[in-house]
């Protein structure tokens, strides 16, 4: 974790844009109090998502894929709760999926205890949950709660809470998380590393960090660093897992992810395979792109940098810009794992490398 003096600021101008996309269910379990009740076997979970994943590919849309937070009622409408992206010095985007169809939904957000709740309404016909509030306060603490209203229910109701940090832009002490290689998707449920994940996130949550950073494999799936994939559900199923075991922690704390040499975006396979595992990528961890920060950074969201007071994160990609050694000389892809002579970062991603540190 780090730590690094305190700044703070205040604001009360409020916007909120909220949209909603068609997503099929995904057939998760349901969720209690931050623990999940009854785990789906590998084969329910990719029988139940493989037509959501084909759409990942088609879609110019993103989701963001939870755990069950601790403050969600007993009876959660949510298949994934609120996730936090691409928080801003006034920004912040907050996604979820509901478990069916909804006739309105609405997130409600202010400053930690100080301001009357701004809500948003959207008429959520569609499972999809997507909101990006604007016009908030540099390094300032926010509450915010998502209200959802079934058809047969008379009114709103509050399902799920949480809270957020802006981006701070001065000198500021604050305490962020650093995780890394929990090559979830690879281990069984109740597998010694995925119980130890559990209390690692439950840890990590006692910390109050401002934001997560996920420093590489964070999942992995049989084949997804040896083969190219043709299909997206091992990726579907390993991402859906991280973002259920991360939930304690993406409730509130915003979360950034770095690509490992597990995420199926290895440059020695296929471009079609490299791009479908991104569509996975972007859906359930949605990141940063070319346009979120002054310091710029990719399209595919797989690098980017950010200021956190007085600190520049850079976030680079090493696997996808770095091709086989001997290209077409291979037996098969497989014997490239290791023998990738010239890492490189590409010359696209190297020259905004470059600008940046500059």
């Amino acid at each position: 974790m780090l730590r690094g003096s305190r700044i703070a600021d205040s604001g009360s101008a409020y916007d909120c844009h909220a949209s909603t996309h068609r997503w099929l269910e995904l057939g998760m379990a349901d969720i209690e109090h931050g623990v999940l009740l009854r785990r789906l076997t590998r084969r329910e979970f990719l029988s139940a998502s493989s037509a959501l994943a084909a759409s990942f590919a088609t879609s110019g849309h993103t989701l963001a894929a939870t755990n069950a937070p601790a403050t969600l009622p007993n009876n959660s409408p949510f298949l994934l709760p609120p996730f936090l992206s691409r928080p801003t010095e006034n920004s912040i985007r907050i996604t979820a999926l509901s478990r069916k169809p909804l006739a309105e939904a609405a997130l409600e957000w202010r400053r930690e205890e100080k301001d009357d709740w701004k809500r948003q309404s959207v008429f959520a016909s569609d499972e999809m949950l997507d909101w990006t509030v604007n016009s908030l306060s540099p390094a300032t603490r926010y509450q915010y709660r998502v209200l959802l209203k079934r058809s047969a229910d008379n009114s709103l109701r509050t399902m799920a809470t949480g809270s957020f940090t802006t981006q701070r832009r001065d000198s500021a002490s604050y305490t962020a998380v650093l995780m890394t290689d929990p090559h979830t998707g690879s281990f069984a449920e109740g597998s010694g590393p995925v119980l130890t994940l559990d209390k690692v996130v439950q840890n990590a949550a006692r910390a109050k960090p401002e934001f997560v950073l996920d420093l590489g494999d964070n999942v992995a799936w049989p084949g997804s660093r040896e083969d190219a994939q043709e299909s997206p559900d091992g990726a579907v199923a390993a991402y859906a897992l991280y973002r259920r075991q991360l939930g304690p922690l993406s409730l509130n704390a915003s979360h950034f992810a770095v690509i490992g040499n597990w995420s199926g975006e290895s440059g020695k396979f296929p471009q079609k395979s490299i791009e479908l595992m991104a569509s996975v990528r972007r859906a359930f961890l949605p990141g940063p792109n070319h346009l979120t920060y002054p310091q710029g950074g990719s399209e595919r969201e797989d690098y980017y940098a950010f200021s956190w007071g007085d600190a520049l994160y850079i976030i680079l990609n090493v696997q996808t810009y770095s091709k086989p050694a001997q290209p077409g000389g291979l037996l098969s892809l497989t014997m490239d794992v290791n023998r990738i002579t010239e890492w490189t970062l590409g010359e696209k991603q190297m020259a905004w490398f470059e600008k940046t540190l500059s």
